[in-house]
C-alpha cells in the first residue's frame, strides 16, 4: 500500500448562533489553507428564477412572494415565515435539500481543483441535518449576553429584537453537543484567532491518523 497521503477533500462544517464569531473564524481558517463556502450566499443562488427551488416556491407560498421578473420577495417571504413556524417549516423543507445540492455541486468542482480542505459555514447545519456528509464539525460559542451586546452594536438592533433573534435558535447546549471541536469566542478577536490556530495544529494531527490526509 503506498505511503502517498490521499486526496479527497475532507468536508469541515462550522456553525454557531448569531453573533458568535462565524465569519472571523472563516477569515481565519482561509488564512490557513481552508476553502470557504458560505452556505447562506450558496441558499441565494438557489432562490433565483428558473432554479428547481425557486418553482417550488411559488408552488407553495404563491406568486404574491414574487417581484414581476421572477425573483423572490425575501424580505416579505421572511416577514411570513419567520412569525407562522408551520410556514417556516415549509421553506427548509425546500431549502435545506436546495442549498445541499448546491453544496455538494460545489465539492465536485472543488475537487476538481485539486482542493483538499473546505469549510462549510452552516448557521443551521443541525437544523438542516447536514451533519451527515461532514467529516467534522466545529461550533462557535458565545455568552448570550455578549451575542445580544454585539448585535445591539453592530446590527442596531433593539435589545428586544436581539434577544429574540437568539432565542429563536439552537442553543449553545445542543451544539456543543453534537460538536467535535467548540471555540469559545467570548473574548478578543485575535484570542479567538489564536484558539482556532491551535485547533487547526491538532485537525491536521488527527485528520492525518484518522483519515490519511493532508491537510497542510
Amino acid at each position: 500500500m503506498s505511503g502517498a497521503p490521499a486526496t479527497r477533500l475532507f468536508i469541515h462544517g462550522l456553525t454557531g448562533g448569531i453573533a458568535t464569531g462565524k465569519t472571523h473564524a472563516c477569515s481565519v481558517l482561509q488564512s490557513l489553507g481552508a476553502t470557504i463556502l458560505n452556505a447562506d450566499l450558496l441558499a441565494r443562488q438557489c432562490y433565483a428564477p428558473h432554479t428547481p427551488a425557486n418553482e417550488k416556491l411559488r408552488q407553495v407560498f404563491g406568486s404574491s412572494m414574487f417581484a414581476s421578473d421572477g425573483t423572490v420577495d425575501r424580505a416579505r417571504l421572511g416577514k411570513l415565515v419567520f412569525s407562522e413556524e408551520e410556514q417556516l417549516q415549509k421553506l427548509n423543507e425546500i431549502m435545506f435539500p436546495a442549498t445541499e445540492r448546491r453544496t455538494k455541486e460545489e465539492f465536485k468542482k472543488l475537487e476538481g481543483e485539486g482542493r483538499k480542505w473546505v469549510v462549510v459555514e452552516a448557521a443551521v447545519l443541525f437544523e438542516a441535518r447536514w451533519e451527515g456528509w461532514m467529516d467534522e464539525i466545529w461550533t462557535m460559542v458565545v455568552d448570550p449576553a455578549i451575542a445580544k451586546k454585539r448585535l445591539m452594536e453592530r446590527n442596531g438592533f433593539t435589545a428586544v429584537d436581539a434577544e429574540r433573534r437568539i432565542r429563536a435558535q439552537m442553543g449553545n447546549e445542543e451544539r456543543v453537543k453534537k460538536a467535535r471541536v467548540v471555540i469559545d469566542s467570548s473574548g478578543s478577536k485575535e484570542e479567538t484567532a489564536g484558539k482556532i490556530r491551535a485547533a487547526v495544529d491538532d485537525l491536521r494531527m488527527r485528520v492525518g491518523k484518522e483519515h490519511g490526509l493532508d491537510l497542510t
